[in-house]
């Protein structure tokens, strides 16, 4: 009888030793997808800040490179907030950036190529590139400003779907 017990409680000590992995689990799997959102067919998305909102003045970006290789088709938003100067332009290059397979780390920006550009951007208002596909795996955001004394106030940010 003491042996059948202690079988039991073995038993029963295993037993809630998984259910506590199982929530464990369970509970760290939205971490995964920081996200709270989905798309219409269900896919989590991928937001990612390339160009914090803040005022410009002088070309730049092209430093932070965003690991998109898990990712099929996304899109580019950009918010100009502000605009001042004289005759002032901005355009957004969305670049891919080759590395060499079974590179984990983000590659040198001689490596990188402009994918796609907006439009020349002369006004307030919210812009798109889109839809941006057949990307690279590492991918980056630069802009140029051109006119004279130019200054933007803007962000750019891009929305990415799954490879299904």
């Amino acid at each position: 009888m003491k042996n059948l017990r202690s079988t039991l409680q073995s038993y029963v000590a295993i037993a809630v030793l998984a259910a506590l992995v199982c929530v464990g689990v369970a509970m760290s799997v939205p971490a995964l997808h920081a996200k709270s959102y989905t798309d219409a067919s269900g896919g989590w998305l991928n937001e990612t800040t390339f160009v914090a909102s803040g005022a410009q003045t002088a070309s730049g970006g092209g430093t932070v490179f965003t690991d998109l290789g898990a990712y099929s088709a996304g899109i580019i938003v950009i918010q100009v907030t502000a605009v001042s100067g004289t005759s002032p332009t901005l355009t957004v290059n969305f670049k891919s950036c080759f590395t060499p397979p079974n590179t984990s780390s983000a590659p040198a920006l001689s490596t990188c190529a402009v994918h796609t550009a907006s439009a020349s951007i002369t006004a307030t208002g919210v812009y798109f590139i889109k839809p941006v596909t057949n990307f690279a795996r590492w991918n980056t955001v630069d802009y140029t400003i051109g006119g004279t004394s130019p200054s933007f106030t803007f962000s750019v940010v891009g929305t990415f779907k799954p490879t299904s």
